[in-house]
């Protein structure tokens, strides 16, 4: 709801999203205001953070971080599904948003692809909680109190993304997101909304009546653990569904976790090891911020080639990547997920810092490790050099801004082998890693 705009923070010299609403309807006004009081409680980093709440003639503003990328609505009209690496790597990241919100006792009640936004180095943000709603006995103060800004069995929400009780206007639980979120994962999977018809009255009925295929029948390849998951989280019945979306977070974890381990292992079953791994660095690939990369690229000498075979241009060229994983420094002591996720936030930022001191490129960040490349968008010969030093830099930063002493370790691969970056018309540059790349 609203108009957003992007603005400029004369004060705190930054930019910033500025969301303007209309005074024309005194429930629109609170609407927005409830909006500003509800985030600002919250302190997440797959939340979008608001930093005030401004009123003027005629309209008010909030003045919200300004997050640079795209919604998953815009990536999904454009790649039709996700692959399901990304799809659990940005799945756990919304589900802990969606935990803390509602240990502040706040429900988003508009769980969609539109609003999520996806960072350039692959973190989801959830935006827009103008439908956010207060639960009784949560909080403190004055939100301490039921705002749903709406009689009893009024319909607020996206009809296709809301959940059974929600379309029927019957009392709303944590549960409620919940559906809304696996309807968004089996999206994500899939690249169909699996409630959504041709008019919101068909759309609500589906919602209601309607059982979408199981998963591994629409894909197989997607671990038979998360298509029980999304089954429960779609279940009609919200006593059916996961207790909370700090246990589907920790369950999306544990899958990413399980699925790049099988990708990394070898002998019997090389040929699914090797699909999964291929599929992990495709992934990784379509993180890439292609706005940054120059064009045309040159190659190192002796290796632009073309791709007869397809009839598109492609550049071969070397590329090292730099693969650090965050792990538990003692071996039989599993990771708590909170710890983790604070974790790698500062871990993104160290390796932000080394990229640019280095002339690196931060490709991803999936789970618990965070890629780096040298050698793309801009080669170097020195670049092997520089991969091992921003191996050793991330570790000395890590040791010194003390995330080492929480009982975790790093653990880093770098590997040099073949690239292709391909040219196609109308299309931005984007890198294919060779086959011979095993982390």
């Amino acid at each position: 709801m609203g108009t957003v705009w992007r603005a400029w923070d004369e004060r705190l010299r930054r930019h910033v999203a500025v969301k303007r609403v209309l005074r024309d309807s005194e429930v629109r006004r609170e609407r927005l205001r409830r909006e500003a009081q509800a985030v600002a409680r919250l302190s997440h980093p797959a939340i979008v953070h608001v930093y005030d709440l401004l009123e003027g003639d005629g309209a008010d503003w909030i003045v919200m971080e300004l997050v640079s990328g795209e919604d998953l609505r815009k990536i999904l009209d454009r790649t039709a599904r996700l692959d399901v690496g990304q799809a659990l790597h940005l799945g756990r990241q919304i589900a802990e948003g969606l935990a803390e919100a509602h240990a502040q006792g706040i429900l988003h009640r508009d769980l969609k692809a539109a609003n999520v936004m996806v960072t350039a180095s692959g973190r989801a943000k959830i935006l827009d909680f103008g439908l956010a709603k207060t639960l009784r006995g949560e909080g403190s103060g004055a939100a301490d109190v039921d705002q749903s800004l709406s009689l009893p069995g009024t319909v607020l929400g996206t009809c296709y993304a809301m959940s059974p009780e929600q379309a029927l206007g019957h009392d709303l639980d944590p549960r409620s997101d919940l559906f809304s979120l696996g309807s968004l994962l089996y999206e994500m999977l899939t690249g169909s909304a699996p409630f959504r018809a041709e008019d919101a009255r068909s759309s609500l009925a589906r919602v209601l009546y309607f059982q979408p295929r199981p998963l591994r029948e629409v894909r197989p390849e997607v671990p038979s653990g998360l298509s029980s998951l999304i089954e429960r989280l779609l279940e009609k019945e919200p006593a059916k569904r996961p207790a909370g979306a700090g246990e589907v977070a920790r369950i999306l974890a544990t899958l990413a976790t399980t699925s790049l381990e099988s990708s990394n292992s070898s002998g019997a079953g090389g040929k699914v090891a090797a699909s999964t791994a291929n599929s992990i660095l495709e992934t990784i690939v379509e993180r890439l911020p292609v706005a940054e990369v120059p064009a045309p690229i040159k190659p190192p000498a002796g290796e632009g080639r073309r791709d007869p075979s397809s009839g598109v241009g492609g550049e071969r060229r070397t590329v090292t990547v730099v693969c650090c994983s965050v792990v538990s420094a003692e071996a039989a002591v599993p990771l708590e997920l909170e710890l983790l996720s604070a974790s790698m936030s500062s871990i993104e930022s160290l390796a932000q810092e080394v990229c640019r001191d280095l002339a690196g490129h931060l490709g991803a960040v999936l789970s618990h490790m965070v890629w780096i490349y040298f050698g793309y968008p801009v080669s170097h010969e020195d670049d092997a050099v520089r991969a091992v030093r921003a191996a050793r830099e991330l570790m000395v930063r890590a040791r010194e801004a003390g995330l080492l002493r929480r009982g975790l370790a790093l653990r880093f691969g770098i590997h040099t082998g073949p690239a292709v970056v391909w040219l196609r018309p109308g299309q931005a540059d984007r890198l294919q890693l060779g086959s011979t790349f095993d982390f």
